[in-house]
């Protein structure tokens, strides 16, 4: 599926939160939101990040070990690397 072809946030958002409550009031919204909100940035995978949530994306992110020109070394210059 193409970038052009995946629904964007802001019809997710439509679609599964404003299309599906009622709102009583300003603070019944913004806690509906929210929830819907927590639900789509922490708990649902996407799979633009191959089908992991966005926590579980992040955490294997910052496992990952930087690419060997981005690793800063020790006892030598800038940019050069120990051999």
């Amino acid at each position: 599926m193409s970038v052009q072809n995946q629904p964007k946030y802001a019809d997710k958002f439509r679609d599964e939160c404003l299309k599906e409550h009622w709102f009583t009031d300003l603070q019944d919204a913004r806690d509906k939101i929210e929830t819907w909100r927590i639900d789509y940035n922490q708990v649902r995978p996407h799979s633009s990040l191959d089908d992991l949530t966005p926590n579980e994306f992040a955490v294997a992110a910052a496992l990952r070990e930087p690419p060997a020109r981005c690793r800063l070394s020790t006892g030598t210059g800038l940019g050069q690397t120990r051999s």
